[in-house]
């Protein structure tokens, strides 16, 4: 019976491997940009969706963190919007821009450090590749939600300017 249950997890795992070993990851520029999406939630479904077919065809673990994309997805969208708002803007906007983009930042990085604390404490008893994943997980739960607000704030200010170039 013990040589079954181990045949048994050999397969499972073999089967887990192959499967990620065919699943076929997707970068960022693989996925369209919010602009050509009728809405915020149709662009986080398509997303969204890809990351979870990815995490249920990579076999867990670290083969996982490659499929957490929000992050980096949501970072593509504040420079695509920033880059936007930037070239509509007169010099003194173009000042104001940079600098609340510094003070963004700044602000930013404190709540990612502070963010690293704590995962870090959470976790400093786990190890395996499947907390690594999980970690990693937290990490970017918490942080991609800042990036992604201040991308649709840039949004905002990109729609209202370009709607009203005429003041600008």
């Amino acid at each position: 019976m013990k040589m079954n249950k181990f045949f048994l997890f050999l397969s499972i795992t073999f089967s887990a491997s192959v499967d990620a070993m065919n699943f076929e990851y997707k970068g960022v520029n693989d996925f369209k940009a919010l602009s050509q999406y009728a809405n915020v939630g149709e662009f986080e479904l398509a997303y969204q969706s890809y990351k979870q077919n990815c995490l249920d065809n990579t076999g867990g673990g670290t083969g996982g963190m490659r499929c957490l994309i929000d992050l980096d997805i949501w970072d593509r969208e504040l420079n695509i919007y920033c880059k936007k708002v930037y070239q509509l803007l007169d010099d003194e906007g173009q000042k104001l821009l940079k600098s609340s983009q510094r003070a963004w930042i700044k602000e930013r990085d404190y709540s990612i450090a502070l963010n690293a604390l704590i995962v870090d404490k959470k976790f400093k008893d786990l190890h395996g590749t499947m907390h690594y994943l999980v970690r990693a997980n937290d990490r970017s739960t918490a942080i991609y939600p800042i990036v992604k607000e201040r991308a649709l704030v840039l949004k905002r200010w990109y729609d209202y300017i370009n709607k009203n170039k005429n003041d600008f």
